[in-house]
Protein backbone atom coordinates (compact mmCIF):
# COMPACT_ATOMS: atom_id res chain seq x y z
CA UNK A 1 0.00 0.00 0.00
CA UNK A 2 2.78 2.46 0.88
CA UNK A 3 4.62 1.64 -2.35
CA UNK A 4 1.46 2.27 -4.33
CA UNK A 5 0.97 5.66 -2.69
CA UNK A 6 4.59 6.54 -3.25
CA UNK A 7 4.36 5.54 -6.90
CA UNK A 8 1.15 7.53 -7.36
CA UNK A 9 2.71 10.56 -5.72
CA UNK A 10 5.80 10.23 -7.91
CA UNK A 11 3.75 9.91 -11.11
CA UNK A 12 1.57 12.85 -10.14
CA UNK A 13 4.60 14.94 -9.30
CA UNK A 14 6.26 14.17 -12.63
CA UNK A 15 3.07 15.05 -14.46
CA UNK A 16 2.67 18.28 -12.51
CA UNK A 17 6.30 19.22 -13.12
CA UNK A 18 5.89 18.54 -16.83
CA UNK A 19 2.80 20.74 -16.98
CA UNK A 20 4.54 23.51 -15.04
CA UNK A 21 7.56 23.38 -17.35
CA UNK A 22 5.41 23.39 -20.49
CA UNK A 23 3.29 26.35 -19.37
CA UNK A 24 6.36 28.12 -18.02
CA UNK A 25 8.15 27.74 -21.34
CA UNK A 26 5.11 29.02 -23.21
CA UNK A 27 4.90 31.98 -20.84
CA UNK A 28 8.56 32.84 -21.40
CA UNK A 29 8.04 32.62 -25.17
CA UNK A 30 5.08 35.01 -24.92
CA UNK A 31 7.06 37.44 -22.76
CA UNK A 32 10.09 37.39 -25.05
CA UNK A 33 8.01 37.82 -28.21
CA UNK A 34 5.48 40.26 -26.72
CA UNK A 35 5.42 42.60 -29.70
CA UNK A 36 5.31 40.00 -32.41
CA UNK A 37 3.18 37.45 -30.55
CA UNK A 38 -0.09 39.00 -31.74
CA UNK A 39 1.12 38.86 -35.32
CA UNK A 40 2.40 35.33 -34.85
CA UNK A 41 -0.84 34.20 -33.23
CA UNK A 42 -2.88 35.53 -36.14
CA UNK A 43 -0.96 33.31 -38.57
CA UNK A 44 -2.95 30.23 -39.64
CA UNK A 45 0.28 28.20 -39.88
CA UNK A 46 1.16 28.96 -36.26
CA UNK A 47 -2.33 27.97 -35.12
CA UNK A 48 -2.10 24.78 -37.19
CA UNK A 49 1.23 23.94 -35.55
CA UNK A 50 -0.21 24.44 -32.08
CA UNK A 51 -3.25 22.31 -32.95
CA UNK A 52 -1.04 19.50 -34.31
CA UNK A 53 1.09 19.65 -31.15
CA UNK A 54 -1.98 19.31 -28.92
CA UNK A 55 -3.41 16.46 -31.02
CA UNK A 56 -0.09 14.60 -30.73
CA UNK A 57 0.05 15.20 -26.97
CA UNK A 58 -3.54 13.99 -26.55
CA UNK A 59 -2.91 10.84 -28.58
CA UNK A 60 0.30 10.09 -26.67
CA UNK A 61 -1.27 10.69 -23.28
CA UNK A 62 -3.94 8.00 -23.69
CA UNK A 63 -1.58 5.00 -24.10
CA UNK A 64 0.53 6.28 -21.22
CA UNK A 65 -2.56 6.44 -18.98
CA UNK A 66 -3.67 2.98 -20.08
CA UNK A 67 -0.24 1.51 -19.37
CA UNK A 68 -0.13 3.23 -15.98
CA UNK A 69 -3.46 1.64 -15.00
CA UNK A 70 -2.77 -1.74 -16.62
CA UNK A 71 -2.66 -3.70 -13.35
CA UNK A 72 -5.14 -1.55 -11.43
CA UNK A 73 -8.17 -2.26 -13.59
CA UNK A 74 -9.25 -5.87 -13.06
CA UNK A 75 -12.98 -5.77 -13.68
CA UNK A 76 -15.01 -4.12 -16.44
CA UNK A 77 -11.90 -3.68 -18.57
CA UNK A 78 -13.98 -3.42 -21.75
CA UNK A 79 -15.99 -0.49 -20.38
CA UNK A 80 -12.81 1.15 -19.12
CA UNK A 81 -11.20 0.97 -22.57
CA UNK A 82 -14.38 2.27 -24.23
CA UNK A 83 -14.36 5.23 -21.84
CA UNK A 84 -10.74 5.95 -22.78
CA UNK A 85 -11.57 5.71 -26.47
CA UNK A 86 -14.43 8.19 -26.07
CA UNK A 87 -12.23 10.49 -23.98
CA UNK A 88 -9.45 10.42 -26.57
CA UNK A 89 -11.90 11.08 -29.39
CA UNK A 90 -13.22 14.13 -27.52
CA UNK A 91 -9.70 15.42 -26.80
CA UNK A 92 -8.59 15.04 -30.43
CA UNK A 93 -11.86 16.51 -31.67
CA UNK A 94 -11.48 19.50 -29.42
CA UNK A 95 -8.02 20.32 -30.81
CA UNK A 96 -8.86 19.58 -34.45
Amino acid sequence: MAGSRRRGFLLGSVYGLGMALAYGALGVIVIVTARSFGTLNSSPWFNLGIAVLFVLLATLLTPICILASWEAVQSRVREYMIAFLVLEAMMVGMFS
